[in-house]
């Protein structure tokens, strides 16, 4: 079932989400775009990220986005520790992964391909997909997330 998430999740709550996101799934990417500024901060991220990096494409669409005629560069990388302690440290809220002080439109991908998380941070708007019974986990851990 697809879910909508209707606020940011900041603090400790984006720490519980980023934990779940990474138990959940085998990768996760972040995007950046080419006709955007990229501060010192997003390129500090990134080098943080190194180690996880699966592969980085140049593409028109991914997750949450698809463009009219441009690209942009998208980043996977393997949702393992070394990555969830960067994603947990880096922000302290889920839409803080904006262009150009961070890299953006952070998604998670389970091993078979299909998103758990998808984000467009610049549109404040994510889903998650998710079985009714990790909703139910979901919400009882995170306490003060809103799904729809």
């Amino acid at each position: 079932m697809e879910f909508e998430l209707h606020r940011d999740v900041t603090g400790e709550a984006y720490r519980s989400l980023i934990e779940a996101a990474c138990n959940k799934s085998a990768k996760f990417h972040l995007v950046i775009r080419k006709e955007l500024a990229v501060a010192p901060s997003a390129k500090a991220v990134l080098k943080q990220l190194a180690p996880s990096l699966i592969r980085k494409v140049e593409k028109s669409e991914w997750a949450s986005t698809m463009l009219d005629g441009s690209t942009a560069y998208v980043y996977y990388y393997r949702a393992d520790d070394h990555a969830k302690n960067v994603l947990q440290q880096a922000v302290q809220s889920l839409y803080s992964w904006e262009q150009p002080y961070f890299p953006e439109d952070l998604s998670f991908f389970r091993a078979n391909g299909i998103d758990w998380l998808a984000t467009s941070s610049h549109e404040r708007h994510c889903h998650l997909t998710l079985e009714p019974h990790e909703a139910k986990e979901l919400l009882d851990k995170i306490a003060t997330l809103q799904l729809d």
